[in-house]
C-alpha cells in the first residue's frame, strides 16, 4: 500500500477496493463504489458503503501517500451525511496522515460523525483482520468521548 504497487487499478481505485473488500471478508454487508443520481445528474461519487450491525458507514478513500489529508474531504463527507438518515456515519481512509485542521474539523462535526483511519491503522487492520472490530471501536469512542480519530492500535 505504501509502495504504490497498484498499476492494475485506476489511480485511487485500489485503496477503495482494498478497504471495501476487507470489510466484506469480515462478514460485513458492503456496496462497492457507486454514483448517486438526482434529477438525471450525478451529484455524488461514493467510494463504498459498509453496514455493521445495522449502522451504515459511508466511505471515502484518499490515496495520497505523498501529502497529508486536509479538511476538504471531511467537509464534503458532512455534506453527504446531511442528505442521509442521522444514524449513518462517515469513514475516511487515508494512505497518509490527517492535517491538524482536518483533525480539528472532524472532532467538531457532531452530531454528524466522521471517523478517520490513517495508513498505520489500515495496515494494522489488514494484518489483524480488524476492520469490523476497529470500526466498532472507533464508533464507540466517538459515542463515548466525542473523538473522531481514535487510534484502534491501542486496543491491544
Amino acid at each position: 500500500m505504501r509502495r504504490g504497487d497498484s498499476t492494475a487499478f485506476a489511480p485511487g481505485k485500489a485503496l477503495e477496493y482494498l478497504i471495501i473488500r476487507s470489510f466484506e471478508l469480515e462478514q460485513c454487508r458492503v456496496e462497492y463504489a457507486f454514483e448517486v443520481n438526482l434529477l438525471g445528474n450525478v451529484i455524488e461519487q461514493i467510494d463504498g458503503f459498509i453496514e455493521i450491525e445495522g449502522t451504515g458507514f459511508l466511505c471515502e478513500c484518499k490515496d495520497t501517500p505523498s501529502h497529508n489529508v486536509f479538511f476538504d474531504p471531511i467537509a464534503k463527507m458532512v455534506a453527504r451525511l446531511n442528505r442521509r438518515p442521522s444514524s449513518d456515519v462517515g469513514a475516511i481512509f487515508a494512505t497518509s496522515e490527517f492535517t491538524e485542521p482536518a483533525l480539528v474539523l472532524a472532532n467538531f462535526t457532531f452530531p454528524r460523525t466522521v471517523l478517520l483511519w490513517n495508513v498505520d491503522e489500515i495496515e494494522y487492520a489488514l494484518k489483524k483482520q480488524y476492520f469490523r472490530a476497529g470500526m466498532k471501536a472507533k464508533l464507540r469512542q466517538a459515542q463515548m468521548r466525542g473523538i473522531s480519530d481514535y487510534n484502534i492500535m491501542v486496543e491491544e
